[in-house]
Order: structure tokens, then C-alpha cells, then sequence
């Protein structure tokens, strides 16, 4: 099994203003992520599983300059229980 996932970070500043004369800006973006797989042993249980083998390359000195503005497709949502989250897609 592989697994693995892309994300971008922004680092964003907020000029001095009253109200809502300031919006939050971008200075700084990061495209970042991880992968690793992993894969059952040969024997007939199925709980014979060895540790992940799990990358995560350096990521904090690769931030570009960016006049982008970050989109969200998905947040996270707090459910009813107190440590349920769920993912909910955005409306475009």
C-alpha cells in the first residue's frame, strides 16, 4: 500500500487598520508533503503488519515569495463526540 499527500503553506501578515480595512495578505508560500508505503508479510494472519516506512523531505527552507492567496477545497469539522472531525468539501 502507498500513501502520500501535497499541501502548501502560506506565511500571512496583516497590516495595521480599523475594522475591516485590512485583510490578510501573503508574503510566503510552501508546496510540502510526504509519502511512504508499507506491505503485509507473507504469512496467512492478517494483523502481520511492519512499520511504515514513512519520507517526509526538509521543507522549511523552500518558501517562494507569493502574491497567491490560499483556497480551501476542504475543512475540517468538528462533529458531535468530542474528538470526531470530519472532512467537508467547500462550495465553489
Amino acid at each position: 500500500m502507498k500513501f502520500g499527500a501535497e499541501f502548501q503553506t502560506f506565511l500571512m501578515f496583516r497590516p495595521q487598520g480599523e475594522g475591516d480595512e485590512s485583510i490578510w495578505v501573503p508574503l510566503k508560500m510552501e508546496t510540502w508533503g510526504f509519502m511512504g508505503d508499507m506491505s503485509r508479510g507473507n504469512t496467512a494472519s492478517v494483523n502481520n503488519w511492519p512499520e511504515p516506512r514513512l519520507i517526509v523531505p526538509p521543507h522549511h527552507e523552500n518558501m517562494q515569495t507569493t502574491k497567491d492567496f490560499p483556497e480551501w477545497n476542504w475543512v475540517i469539522n468538528r462533529g458531535g463526540a468530542p474528538d470526531q472531525y470530519d472532512w467537508v468539501g467547500v462550495p465553489s
